[in-house]
């Protein structure tokens, strides 16, 4: 199981993910690199799933798009039909994906995180399982170690 946490504060988009590979249950790799800075843009991209969903989405993205503004305008249709692409080529028609992004909105001057959840299946049509464009509602600084029980992921 991978993990990405993305924490948006009123200057920055962070993004947490695991270092873990592994294969039928066990881990094959600790030191992965599962979150890419998308090139020209103040902006990153990290994905669950397959370990080359999010070297797949760094390269999509940066093809197609220079600012971090039209990735997220382009919302989930560019996602699924590059993930569904994804899935045929490399993962048999078979694939599930968490595709998170961070990066700075330009135009309005502020940090935001996009993320989507991806299934494709070769039995059943793709679908957009759960899309979400992350908002700054309430943040709580803490500056004391113990004052953290635990963080939690988006699930």
């Amino acid at each position: 199981m991978s993990a990405i946490n993305a924490i948006v504060t009123t200057t920055a988009a962070h993004m947490l993910v695991d270092g873990l590979c592994y294969h039928n249950g066990e881990v094959t790799k600790v030191d992965s690199e599962k979150a890419y800075v998308l090139r020209g843009m103040r902006a990153a991209v990290a994905a669950t799933g397959d370990a080359k969903t999010a070297y797949f989405f760094q390269a999509a993205i940066e093809q197609e798009f220079t600012k971090f503004e039209d990735v997220v305008a382009a919302g989930s249709e560019f996602f699924v039909q590059g993930f569904k692409a994804f899935a045929n080529r490399f993962c048999s028609g078979n694939a599930v994906s968490n595709v998170v992004l961070i990066g700075w909105l330009e135009m309005e001057n502020r940090p935001a995180a996009f993320g989507i959840d991806l299934v494709q299946s070769r039995f059943e049509q793709q679908q957009v399982v759960r899309e979400v464009l992350v908002e700054i509602v309430f943040v709580v600084e803490i500056h004391h170690e113990h004052f953290v029980i635990r963080i939690a992921g988006s699930h």
